[in-house]
């Protein structure tokens, strides 16, 4: 007993979570005969901390980590909530913070660039390292591929670790102390809060109805508006179907997509277009349509019809398109137009057909 009792001393001292402990205290395969006559002759907390971390095979990471946590029996929440607190409370600038490089006599300017020098997603990480700006870009292109990678094999391989860590998850909720049917209500209540029927009931008829429309205007004006050639940002399934298309190119180039898309700029409409995927030294570029946003013809009958959504008529959308084509033509590229409803039917013909317009 005299053993156990220090075992789960010195973890604890050392930010173990005291369950976690207990569960590790109660394996039989943790504690050994070997432990018992090391501990007979050796009580230092500091030599035990050293032969327990190498026995956990525990890995170095600072509070500010949560990983930190989580090898320390955390959950994924609580570990983020621990991280959080360590750097409210932090009183001295850390080297992710322009202050402390401030104070070091760097300018501001200085200070930013050199935060940015120390994470591998930012150009300026390999530009510091020696890399050329292409290849910078390409280093980090590997290195998200790499990442979301490894992001999937862990969410297969531990699928626990990823079901507390959202508000519409049930066992979020229910880490809070809530029962799995008010978890459930929860995130009902949650996803329904600003539905007209609530706003009515909380301000009255007129103004709930006011309050409503204010904000689904808002919400198209941030969505949808003159920077954008439809709607900001790209769809799930355009950039699945990138990606499948990116892993299938077996030539060299510099391929721009996701958050490297190509923009062109155009002085008449006083606006840019961005474009789905862009192959710079072929002067290809390659557009995924959704069959809703762009009004497939399959779908969308009538130039008169008006988009519900954009409030534009089908005949507008169709012509906005068809400039941002031409526009990339007069800057001298080719450019391909894949309709979703395309890949949903024959997404291996839209592959092949992808690459084949790039390699031509």
């Amino acid at each position: 007993m005299e053993i156990l009792e220090f075992v789960k001393h010195v973890l604890i001292n050392n930010g173990f979570k005291e369950t976690h402990v207990d569960s590790l205290l109660e394996s039989n395969f943790f504690l050994n005969a070997d432990d018992s006559s090391f501990f007979n002759v050796n009580k230092s907390k500091s030599v035990w901390k050293s032969r327990l971390f190498k026995k956990l095979n525990l890995k170095s990471f600072t509070p500010q980590s949560t990983n930190y946590w989580i090898f320390r029996g955390y959950s994924n929440l609580e570990a983020r909530d621990l991280v959080n607190s360590s750097r409210v409370t932090r009183k001295e600038p850390t080297p992710m913070q322009k202050e402390f490089w401030i104070s070091k006599g760097f300018s501001e300017e200085e200070s930013i660039y050199k935060i940015k020098t120390f994470r591998k997603t930012n150009r300026e990480y390999w530009e510091s390292r020696g890399y050329s700006t292409e290849e910078s870009l390409d280093k980090i292109k590997g290195y998200q591929k790499e990442n979301s990678e490894k992001l999937k094999k862990k969410k297969e391989e531990k699928p626990e670790l990823f079901e507390d860590i959202g508000w519409n998850q049930k066992k979020y909720w229910i880490k809070k102390g809530m029962t799995e049917e008010e978890a459930a209500n929860k995130i009902s209540d949650l996803q329904r809060t600003f539905s007209l029927e609530i706003c009515v009931e909380k301000y009255g008829e007129e103004e709930g109805r006011k309050k409503w429309k204010d904000r689904q205007e808002n919400w198209k004006s941030k969505v949808f508006n003159e920077f954008t050639n439809i709607a900001r940002g790209t769809s799930k399934m355009s950039s699945d179907f990138i990606c499948d298309l990116v892993e299938r190119i077996n030539f060299e180039g510099t391929f721009l997509y996701d958050k490297e898309e190509k923009f062109i700029n155009c002085p008449q409409r006083n606006r840019s277009f961005k474009y789905d995927f862009t192959y710079s030294e072929g002067r290809k570029i390659i557009e995924v349509n959704g069959d809703f946003w762009h009004c497939n013809p399959e779908i969308f009958k009538y130039d008169s019809q008006i988009h519900k959504i954009i409030n534009k008529s089908v005949k507008d959308i169709r012509e906005m398109d068809n400039y941002k084509i031409e526009l990339a033509e007069k800057h001298g590229y080719s450019v391909l137009s894949i309709w979703e409803s395309d890949i949903r039917k024959e997404r291996e013909n839209s592959l092949n057909r992808c690459l084949e317009f790039l390699k031509n």
